[in-house]
């Protein structure tokens, strides 16, 4: 198994934790975009929450520089989001990204959507195995990798929509 197994798989999991809730209720999303100048539509939203689950579980259950390369993609996308968002100043509130009204875009988070890509991008010229395969390679079938990427899915999902929350806005910008 690579070392970047699970940084990889860790990227692929924030895309189906960032996805699903635009799906179930893309009202924040689509706000976030409309403070940007784009367009405001909760179809176009869940069809982004679609594409994002899509990617992730597909990098999870085939790896490969395909899916890798759509990964790269989608957080190249994220970034340039949150610049824009940033660029605004305190016109936006949140950056939708967790289908939520209470994240606000803070430089933080365009480092780990920068970072995210990166690993995709290393990831698109060594290729990480599917999920089957990364688990078979793994000691204990698989189960303390499985935990790592967890809790580290947790963490970071936390870093980026929990902890701009509580640091006094200016602080994290």
């Amino acid at each position: 198994m690579l070392a970047l197994t699970g940084p990889f798989y860790i990227t692929a999991v924030l895309l189906i934790v960032g996805g699903a809730p635009k799906i179930l209720e893309p009202s924040a999303t689509a706000g976030a975009l409309g403070s940007v100048g784009l367009p405001r539509s909760r179809l176009l939203v869940r069809l982004m929450g679609v594409a994002e689950v899509t990617i992730g579980a597909a990098a999870i259950a085939f790896g490969g520089p395909v899916t890798a390369a759509l990964v790269a993609s989608a957080y190249v996308g994220f970034a340039a989001f949150v610049a824009a968002a940033m660029a605004r100043g305190g016109s936006v509130s949140s950056c939708g990204c967790f289908g939520s009204d209470d994240t606000p875009p803070t430089f933080f988070h365009l480092a780990i959507d920068v970072a995210a890509a990166a690993i995709a991008v290393a990831a698109m010229s060594s290729p990480v195995d599917g999920v089957v395969s990364s688990l078979g390679e793994s000691p204990l079938a698989g189960v303390p990798f499985v935990a790592l990427v967890a809790v580290a899915t947790w963490f970071t999902y936390l870093a980026l929509s929990v902890l701009p929350t509580v640091i006094p806005r200016g602080s994290h910008e």
